[in-house]
């Protein structure tokens, strides 16, 4: 049996508690692997399947020491791709 992707959870639709335990059980390296290799075209669909179910304030994405955090990321503008 294949073992699932993040790719192959967002192709089936999963939902966004199943694609969250597995992005939180993968070690630090396979989970930015993954992410990068997920294809433009199912950004859309990811970002619908996790839309209100998660809250995010600046303070998760700068630390309370202001130390500079380096975030890896996918950009899907062709330009920058």
């Amino acid at each position: 049996m294949m073992s699932e992707t993040l790719t192959s959870l967002v192709e089936k639709s999963a939902p966004a508690a199943d694609i969250g335990t597995h992005l939180d059980g993968l070690p630090a390296h396979e989970r930015v692997k993954e992410v990068l290799a997920l294809p433009a075209k199912l950004q859309k669909p990811l970002f619908q399947a996790v839309k209100g179910q998660f809250s995010a304030t600046i303070d998760d994405f700068i630390g309370v020491d202001e130390q500079t955090v380096i975030y890896e990321l996918k950009n899907i503008l062709p330009v920058f791709n």
